[in-house]
């Protein structure tokens, strides 16, 4: 089903490199599928009304609901798993881990932490990964929203695999005993009614340490649960 974006707004716009005239549609191609509906600019401009999504240039087939029109630019979009879950013949492969679920108080910044999981490849055999992203779902989301994630040690597990000194570890840990090793995605604002998103980050996980998602709910009300699946590329 044909995916086109209609600049919306009262002067010209650009997303994903595409220059759109006011009142004009632009139709995606297949190949351009997983960008645009990943674009965080475009999925703002989707919720604030400068761009809206349709399924034709006729202007009667315009999809004014932001949660529809988000639904209809993600819907059949090539899944980038699709692409990771293959295994090469160097018997490599990547696949999602998990499913980590917590949900955001309103008018404040809720923490959750996620154990990272040991993996075995083959049977029996412990593996070192590299992590590539993480998908997100999140309801009732809006406009200002934002997700932090991080990489924490919760107890020391870092000095024992030699990442830095116990005196690095005590003197920059929290009042809970919680050492930042490093952030990444952050301040990434999530599109208001968001289905889901990719953040995509390659770095090395180790056994031991957490993911801690962090969702900043601005809403005065509204609590919005979440979701997470990790993308994790096994390196044997």
């Amino acid at each position: 089903m044909a995916k086109l974006i209609k600049n919306n707004d009262t002067i010209d716009r650009t997303w994903v490199g595409q220059l759109i005239l006011v009142d004009e549609y632009y139709e995606i191609q297949n190949f351009q599928e997983l960008a645009w509906a990943n674009n965080s600019k475009l999925l703002e401009d989707i919720g604030n009304g400068k761009a809206i999504v349709a399924k034709d240039d006729s202007g009667n087939k315009d999809i004014t609901d932001v949660y529809k029109a988000i639904n209809h630019l993600k819907d059949d979009m090539p899944k980038l798993v699709q692409t990771l879950a293959v295994e090469d013949p160097n018997g490599k492969r990547a696949r999602l881990v998990g499913m980590h679920s917590a949900t955001a108080a309103a008018n404040t910044t809720t923490d959750s932490d996620w154990l990272i999981p040991q993996l075995q490849f083959p049977a029996g055999t412990n593996t070192s990964s590299i992590f590539n992203g993480i998908q997100y779902y999140c309801k009732d989301s809006t406009m200002g929203d934002s997700l932090n994630f991080a990489l924490v040690d919760k107890d020391g597990t870092g000095v024992t695999l030699g990442l830095y000194s116990q005196s690095t570890y005590d003197t920059y840990k929290d009042g809970n005993g919680v050492f930042t090793v490093e952030e990444f995605g952050k301040d990434w604002y999530v599109s208001p009614n968001s289905l889901e998103d990719i953040i995509l980050y390659k770095a090395k996980l180790l056994v031991g340490l957490y993911i801690r998602s962090s969702y900043t709910n601005t809403h005065a009300t509204n609590t919005v649960p979440f979701f997470c699946n990790l993308y994790r590329h096994l390196d044997i």
